[in-house]
């Protein structure tokens, strides 16, 4: 003998069983979502900033190089040296950041520099511009204290000619 039971009809709306359990995963993966996205979109901004300043430090360095390398040569042609002209080949880094760089010679007026003593040959500086789009910073302007007139010219793959002149 079975015994027969009155079959109930289900009610798909209206049964409110396990849905607690679904709501969880689901408020679990947005919440998660959201995170994950906040975390990429805020460290984004930061290795944005490092590229920049890792590329503004290497711009300094190398203007730096370069100035101190002028003032070498400097030294080599003023009034107790023996050659009254002199040009150097020098190396530098040839990529900034993942692309190329230019270096021009600017006025000291131009460059924002304090004043020389009198009878110096007029202020200049160094300014290194990057031209890897990539990369957004301003110029970088480096010193460059000489007595003497000089040219810099830029070669192939960082190599950079130095020629100074006896004032």
């Amino acid at each position: 003998m079975t015994r027969d039971r009155p079959r109930r009809s289900v009610d798909l709306f209206g049964d409110e069983r396990g849905v607690s359990v679904a709501v969880t995963h689901v408020l679990a993966i947005g919440i998660t979502t959201l995170l994950i996205t906040a975390l990429l979109v805020g460290a984004s901004g930061v290795l944005s900033q490092q590229r920049e300043d890792a590329a503004r430090q290497q711009l300094d360095t190398i203007g730096n190089r370069l100035a101190g390398q002028i003032a070498k040569a400097d030294t080599m042609v003023d009034d107790d040296g023996p050659a009254e002209n002199a040009t150097f080949v020098v190396d530098q880094p040839a990529t900034v950041s993942g692309g190329s760089y230019s270096v021009r010679v600017k006025d000291g007026s131009a460059c924002g520099l304090p004043d020389r003593p009198p009878g110096a040959v007029p202020d200049a500086c160094l300014e290194l511009v990057p031209s890897n789009p990539d990369v957004d910073i301003r110029p970088v302007r480096v010193p460059v204290h000489n007595e003497s007139e000089f040219t810099l010219t830029s070669r192939t793959g960082g190599e950079f000619n130095i020629t100074v002149e006896e004032s």
